[in-house]
């Protein structure tokens, strides 16, 4: 997510931006915001900050790189609700749904956890992170970074963990 992709949140793009160059980042950060105000594509361009460094990205933007070839780096993990469709005992993780979820990011940025479980079309039922889930999040992040580097898992729906 380049930096001209964000509407407004200037002042938070420039906090974001020191915090990583500074190396004073936290090992923790929570996005919160109401619909449409811009909280995902915010998480994603301090992601990409923190693995990439925003100067690349910058270059990469200059050079025309479409934003989504960045979100495909190794050492970046995303976790969102999922719908589980089968009625097999396999329980479905975000892994599982990484095409739909990069489409999703890429044309609705701005879209709330609601928007992504119509993604899913998932009618009437419920997203929700499941303990599975959650063993698969440990699981990354307990690996050794690809690059040497940072890494970064955005966990998007917190409130659906489970």
């Amino acid at each position: 997510m380049y930096s001209s992709e964000i509407i407004g949140q200037k002042r938070l793009k420039h906090q974001l931006k020191q915090m990583v160059s500074k190396g004073q980042t936290p090992h923790c950060q929570l996005f919160i915001d109401p619909k449409g105000f811009g909280g995902l594509p915010l998480a994603l361009y301090s992601a990409l900050g923190l693995i990439h460094g925003f100067r690349s990205i910058e270059t990469a933007e200059t050079k025309g790189i479409q934003s989504q070839k960045l979100l495909e780096h190794p050492d970046l993990h995303f976790v969102y609700p999922l719908v589980n469709k089968g009625s097999g005992r396999s329980k479905a993780v975000s892994d599982d749904y990484k095409t739909i979820w990069d489409d999703f990011v890429v044309n609705l940025p701005y879209g709330s956890t609601q928007d992504w479980i119509r993604q899913l079309e998932a009618g009437n039922k419920q997203g929700m992170i499941g303990v599975e889930e959650v063993a698969k999040m440990h699981h990354k992040m307990y690996l050794k970074a690809h690059s040497g580097g940072n890494k970064v898992m955005v966990l998007f729906g917190a409130d659906k963990l489970s």
